[in-house]
This record gives C-alpha cells, sequence and structure tokens, in this order.
C-alpha cells in the first residue's frame, strides 16, 4: 500500500537529474542540490524526467526509503513545472489533489 497523503510535504526537483539513478544516488541529489534531508519522513520527493514518461518518488518512512516509480503506458505526464526558487519547489498538503493524480 502507497504510505503517501495529504499531510507530507512534496517537493518537485527542477533540474536534470539521470533517472537511472538508484535511491541512494537520488538522496544524494536531493543533498546537495535541494539542501534537504531524504530521510526526513514528513518529506517526499518527486523526479520528472525531461521528456515528462517517466516519474520517480522518494520517500522515507519506518527506517526505509520507498522508491515509486511510474510510466504511463501512452502518452506523456503533464508538465508540472510549477517552480519558484531555482532546484526545487515545496508543495503542501492543499496541492496533494492535483499530486494524486501523477
Amino acid at each position: 500500500m502507497l504510505g503517501l497523503s495529504a499531510n507530507l510535504n512534496y517537493y518537485l526537483f527542477n533540474g536534470n537529474v539521470d533517472l537511472r539513478k538508484g535511491i541512494f544516488r537520488l538522496c544524494e541529489s536531493i543533498r546537495e542540490e535541494m539542501s534537504l534531508d531524504p530521510s526526513d519522513a514528513s518529506n517526499v520527493y518527486m523526479f520528472m524526467s525531461r521528456n515528462r514518461k517517466v516519474v520517480k518518488i522518494l520517500h522515507y518512512e519506518r527506517g526505509f526509503y520507498v522508491l515509486y516509480e511510474k510510466r504511463p503506458v501512452m502518452g506523456r505526464f503533464r508538465n508540472l513545472c510549477l517552480m519558484k526558487s531555482p532546484n526545487a519547489t515545496g508543495y503542501n498538503g492543499r496541492t496533494w489533489p492535483i499530486l494524486r493524480k501523477v
């Protein structure tokens, strides 16, 4: 079962990231580029491929990192570029109805 809800803070990575990276390399990107702590269980980090065909979602819960990957069968994801800062945008629970459609 997915452990994501409206009570969490959502961050969409704004920049190029190689989505072939695994959990620990994505954690490194979060620390270096976003200056955030990937082991903060109240945060969820989203990475979208440049062509918007893949979304990876990283979350820390109960001592484990969880990496979700979503790919549409046809088409692409909508562009979620609602960025306010150069490297990351934070989303709060009010945007959960929009983000859960991803």
